[in-house]
């Protein structure tokens, strides 16, 4: 604990490492309260009442930061953003120009961004407007009028760009990963209330088998992330005094 503690204190005292973690805790603040006004035309509840028991839906939630389900302005949040990423990716492969503005550097990069951006747009209207017919479908939304439509469809893209546009600041201003960052954190602040749920509908027995798979799992995933294979290497022309020096590639 003191060595935590240590190690906390030294990261603060450095003044560049203490801006960019202030700043990335102020872009979360700004998300989760983005993420806390809802839309007009979607229920508080119909997203969850959909979703509900649904495996699928807990994965397209987990994607989206976890706020798909609440029914907010940034409800449809980074999917559309990481989608359009995919796809530029993909046509990397099969549009010869796009291969090499990748191999042309920061220039290169800045022009990818921004046509990730540009296809961010229709395929944020697309989603938000898939959203609306699924509930439709279901019988969880009212029909809606073609203003309030496209006033609902244009919020939830309005906000779609907005968390965009935070995962991109907290990239270049803040820790780093900006997208993995606001997933990350959408998934834990939705942990205590799955782990209260869930220990409702549990016995003594299934909870102390829960905490235990749990803590295994923790403890196996910081191993395996934290492992190091050091493959000997040998310099026959660097001479010690104890002889040919040796040295290390870590895998």
């Amino acid at each position: 604990m003191k060595k935590i503690l240590e190690t906390a204190k030294r990261i603060f005292a450095t003044e560049e490492i203490r801006k960019k973690i202030i700043f990335s805790i102020v872009i979360l603040l700004a998300y989760r309260f983005l993420a806390a006004i809802p839309v007009t035309g979607i229920p508080a509840d119909a997203i969850k009442q959909l979703f509900e028991g649904s495996n699928f839906g807990d994965l397209l939630s987990t994607v989206s930061g976890g706020v798909l389900e609440t029914a907010s302005v940034a409800a449809i949040g980074l999917g559309p953003y990481i989608n359009a990423s995919i796809l530029l990716q993909l046509l990397g492969t099969v549009i010869p120009k796009l291969e090499e503005l990748r191999k042309e550097g920061p220039e290169g990069r800045r022009k990818i961004s921004m046509y990730t951006r540009l296809i961010t747009v229709p395929l944020a209207i697309m989603q938000s407007f898939i959203v609306y017919s699924t509930l439709r479908g279901f019988g969880l939304v009212s029909q809606l009028e073609v203003l309030e439509l496209i006033t609902m469809i244009a919020t939830l893209t309005a906000g779609s760009i907005i968390v965009m546009w935070f995962a991109e600041l907290t990239s270049e201003s803040g820790i780093g990963g900006g997208s993995s960052y606001l997933i990350f954190l959408g998934i834990i602040a939705g942990i205590p209330g799955t782990i209260s749920s869930n220990f409702m509908l549990m016995d003594t027995l299934q909870k102390v088998v829960f905490i235990l798979v749990t803590l295994i799992l923790i403890v196996s995933v910081i191993y395996i992330s934290e492992a190091q294979r050091k493959i000997k290497v040998q310099y026959s022309r660097r001479v010690r005094a104890g002889g040919a020096m040796d040295s290390y590639i870590p895998i």
